[in-house]
């Protein structure tokens, strides 16, 4: 007679933990894969062939590129203490090709009021650093391709950035 207590064993338990193990392996290969192809940080991970294509993708045509400058900005900005803080910036655009060019000149008052309307809102703090000056930019390219629709521009560059 057998002991009610010992329980039979059975293969169907060995199989599911390979099959569990299977797919946990399986998951760890595929989030891998993807992190390494469709992220610029696993791109970067790959090595110089992957940084080489996505360089690729951000060159330009030297022969068409066009530059267009805006007038010098000279605003106050707002301080927490109740001191005046000017600041004063000149910009140029920078787009793929003249015909852009000329829609910018033809726009820049636009452009200018764009401009001045979002950086009269900036506190002192918002541009300080590398990582300010970049937001900045962001905006303002953001806030031009808005009036450009539908050719857009490639950036925004800082020919002066003075703050007094």
């Amino acid at each position: 007679m057998s002991d009610p207590l010992v329980l039979e064993k059975s293969n169907g338990g060995n199989s599911k933990i390979f099959l569990i193990i299977g797919l946990v392996f399986l998951l760890i290969i595929g989030g891998t894969c993807s992190f390494l192809f469709l992220t610029p940080a696993g791109k970067a991970l790959m090595g110089k062939e992957a940084a080489a294509e996505e360089g690729d993708e951000k060159k330009f045509d030297i022969q068409n590129i066009s530059f267009t400058s805006l007038p010098e900005i000279l605003l106050n900005l707002r301080f927490n203490d109740g001191r005046q803080v000017f600041l004063k910036v000149t910009f140029v655009i920078e787009s793929s090709s003249p015909k852009i060019g000329e829609k910018i000149d033809k726009l820049k008052p636009m452009i200018i009021d764009q401009y001045q309307t979002y950086l009269r809102e900036l506190d002192v703090e918002d541009i300080k650093g590398s990582a300010g000056v970049e937001r900045i930019r962001q905006e303002l390219v953001s806030r031009t391709n808005a009036l450009l629709t539908p050719e857009k521009i490639n950036n925004v560059l800082f020919k002066e950035f003075l703050i007094q």
